[in-house]
Parts: structure tokens; sequence; C-alpha cells
């Protein structure tokens, strides 16, 4: 059986302190490393732009008496 290994790049950015504080912030309110909050990002983003594609737009929900309702409608 073969052993299949994923090839891997190492990306540098520049960014913000603004930036970093929340990316530090999201990665330690997840238990995630700054690497994995930005891979989930990026995941999100594909995922979002391929339901745009196809005419399906991202929401946020909210429940008003059991019942839920549009809070928000994301647009990219």
């Amino acid at each position: 059986m073969y052993a299949h290994t994923m090839n891997t790049e190492r990306l540098a950015l520049r960014v913000s302190d603004a930036f970093l504080e929340g990316l530090d912030q999201l990665a330690e309110a997840e238990g995630l490393s700054r690497a994995e909050v930005v891979r989930r990002a990026v995941a999100l983003l594909a995922f979002a732009k391929k339901e745009k594609q196809e005419g399906r737009s991202m929401g946020f929900f909210v429940e008003e008496g059991g019942v839920p309702r549009i809070k928000e409608v994301v647009t990219l």
C-alpha cells in the first residue's frame, strides 16, 4: 500500500498588527494554529464563491419564536 504524502509550500504574508491581533484572537478562541485559521478562511471563501456561481447566497440566521429569520446576507 502506498502512503499518500501531501506536498506543502510555505507562504509568507505581510499583514498589519490589527490583522495579526484578530488572527491570534480567532486562533486562541478556536484552539487552532494561525495557519489552520487561514486555511479554513480560504476554504470558506472558496465555498462561498462556488455557491455564488451556482446562484446561491450565503447568509446568517437568527431564531425568533422558533422561526428562522434571515439576519444578514453576505455578498462577495
